[in-house]
């Protein structure tokens, strides 16, 4: 489904009712973090139970005309990805998924004593992220058979959603898996989607998301889409492109840097050396990647061999090749 229609659908949904039940006067709000259209708010009610609170704000500039509609002041593209997060997360329930905690997508709702008006869903509350967990702990690395545990859950996850809901995440990455103690969970889905089979609409979805590491075959469209070569672009199964960006996850994980910078529009000598003809070796043996790997290879479980192999599965420039969920699951450095 395209970004046009779901932005017409919360359009069409919105309500009239303040809070949809839901009085803010009665918690504790501390905001907790900020971006140009967006507040996390961490909210606790008066039994000191905590909850994640994520606003969409609205503003006179904040406008999203469709064609053939008038224009709404307001409401934001992002509107539409909450409501798309919302709509997913009432379909799933997985151990290692991030819970909804209220019923009622929230719309056009005034947070107590802030001047915020937004849409907004309730979220379970973990301690932190993945990535914040890592830049604690930085230069050292946090124990192997922690993250291998941590990794596998999250590769569960995504097998119920790839294989149970046909649904791919789109935006996988350190700071979408939220930690619960030591319990990983999957966060923030608001580009997920079940697999899309018009390529046009497929890649225009991909437009309006970071163009930093993607995987190959949405660079390539990227590249068509701008060439205005419309009839090359082809349909790619994103459940494969989850699996890239999982590789991407794991990889700076273990060495606190991603493996190349991919962008549509720029060129990185590693990604070229990774992706030339039998280029993995040279890739590996690059000074900066081959100290990081000597590093590693001193904690126990690393298993650098084994993790390589499983990193040039999961990173193959080919999707058709690349590892799918199951494979991952399956490979021997999890149990090594």
């Amino acid at each position: 489904m395209s970004i046009e229609n779901l932005y017409s659908q919360h359009l069409s949904s919105k309500s009239n009712q303040v809070n949809d039940g839901i009085n803010f006067s009665s918690y504790k709000l501390e905001q907790i973090g900020e971006s140009s259209n967006s507040c996390i708010f961490s909210i606790t009610n008066k039994n000191k139970q905590s909850q994640i609170l994520k606003v969409i704000k609205h503003n006179s500039q904040n406008s999203y005309k469709l064609e053939g509609r008038e224009q709404c002041s307001g409401h934001s593209r992002e509107c539409a990805h909450l409501q798309n997060e919302y709509n997913m997360l009432r379909k799933l329930n997985h151990p290692n998924i991030i819970e909804l905690k209220h019923d009622q997508l929230i719309q056009n709702t005034s947070i107590v004593d802030t001047n915020i008006n937004g849409c907004c869903i309730l979220l379970e509350k973990g301690n932190c992220d993945l990535l914040q967990m890592l830049s604690q702990v930085y230069p050292n690395v946090l124990e192997m058979s922690y993250l291998k545990y941590c990794f596998k859950k999250i590769a569960f996850a995504i097998q119920y959603l790839h294989e149970e809901k046909k649904i791919a995440h789109n935006d996988i990455k350190l700071e979408n898996i939220i930690l619960f103690n030591s319990e990983p969970k999957i966060s923030d889905f608001g580009f997920a989607q079940k697999h899309e089979l018009d390529p046009i609409v497929q890649i225009k979805n991909w437009l309006h998301r970071s163009k930093k590491n993607v995987a190959p075959e949405i660079i390539n469209n990227m590249k068509k889409l701008k060439a205005k070569q419309i009839d090359d672009i082809k349909a790619f199964d994103e459940r494969k492109t989850d699996i890239f960006a999982l590789g991407i996850a794991l990889f700076n994980a273990l060495i606190h840097q991603n493996p190349f910078e991919i962008m549509a529009d720029s060129n990185d000598s590693l990604y070229s050396k990774f992706y030339e003809q039998d280029g993995a070796s040279k890739f590996w043996s690059d000074p900066q990647i081959s100290r990081m790997l000597d590093f590693i290879s001193s904690f126990e479980h690393s298993k650098v061999p084994q993790l390589k192999n499983l990193l040039e599965g999961m990173l193959h420039p080919n999707p058709k090749q690349r590892y799918c969920i199951k494979q991952v699951l399956s490979h021997e450095w999890f149990n090594l």
